[in-house]
């Protein structure tokens, strides 16, 4: 079977960034499951394996424009300690949920923490990357009615 929209599509991967520093893999023999076609991988990706079987092996390289975007710097902010009802909880690395009122909440990621100011980045932490895929297709099957029904 070809990989087609509403097949269950189990993959094998390694995923690393322009420099060949590697990102995130999937556990060996615990392969990434996803329904094609329902927004559950990056849609340059799901597009690269469309088409393909079960032993097919895959090398795709993704572009920031075609990935998570550009940085935007206007997502890096500087805000006062005092922002936070209890900054002593904070640390680098932690997630934060920030209320906009000119829009939806939104996660920022803890990159530094002063006596003073925290630094909040909103970009997604593969943003401005180029990626690259490798790895084997290790199934593909027609998707159950009751899993296209949660999607």
């Amino acid at each position: 079977m070809r990989i087609a929209e509403n097949c269950v599509v189990s993959i094998q991967f390694t995923l690393t960034n322009e420099t060949g520093r590697e990102l995130d893999r999937s556990p060996e023999g615990q392969p990434l499951q996803y329904v094609h076609g329902a927004a559950g991988i990056l849609p340059e990706l799901e597009r690269h394996l469309a088409g393909k079987s079960a032993g097919d092996r895959f090398d795709i390289t993704i572009p920031p424009e075609r990935g998570f975007g550009e940085r935007q710097a206007d997502l890096v902010e500087i805000l006062p300690l005092q922002y936070w009802s209890d900054g002593s909880q904070l640390a680098v690395g932690m997630t934060v949920t920030r209320t906009d009122p000119n829009g939806p909440p939104r996660n920022y990621v803890i990159t530094a923490l002063g006596d003073q100011a925290v630094t909040v980045d909103g970009n997604h932490p593969l943003a401005g990357m180029t990626l690259r895929f490798q790895g084997t297709v290790v199934g593909v099957r027609a998707g159950t009615a009751e899993e296209l029904a949660s999607l």
